[in-house]
């Protein structure tokens, strides 16, 4: 049981370091092209790395 909710941990804790590295790409490309970034149609500029997840 404790292995298995380490394992969960780790892999919540990589997905929010992925969804942390992506928050300044999605900000340049804004800024720099106009690009709106979304996920099924809710915008991803200017949120959190837990709005994101």
């Amino acid at each position: 049981m404790l292995q298995n909710s380490d394992s969960r941990l780790d892999r919540w804790m990589e997905r929010e370091a992925l969804a942390e590295a992506m928050i300044p790409v999605i900000g340049r490309l804004y800024r720099e092209n106009n690009v709106v970034t979304s996920i099924h149609g809710r915008s991803l500029i200017n949120v959190s790395t837990m709005n994101i997840l």
